[in-house]
């Protein structure tokens, strides 16, 4: 059973696959959360749908320090 994890700016989530990112921003649409800025440790960013992070399947959050 899939855990939903809200997505806070600057915390680091796992997904089922093992990759680990890091929410780096929140874009609203008419005052509601509609899409979740994200990038994983190789650098890479994606935006994604509020509906699509939902399904990511992110059962562990972790707090990672920046460097």
């Amino acid at each position: 059973m899939a855990i939903l994890q809200e997505p806070v700016v600057g915390s680091w989530y796992l997904n089922q696959t093992g990759k680990l990112m890091k929410v780096r921003m929140l874009l609203h649409t008419e005052q509601r959360l509609s899409r979740v800025m994200i990038e994983y440790l190789d650098s890479s960013v994606k935006i994604v749908d509020i509906d699509a992070w939902n399904f990511l399947d992110l059962n562990v959050r972790r707090q990672a320090a920046d460097g």
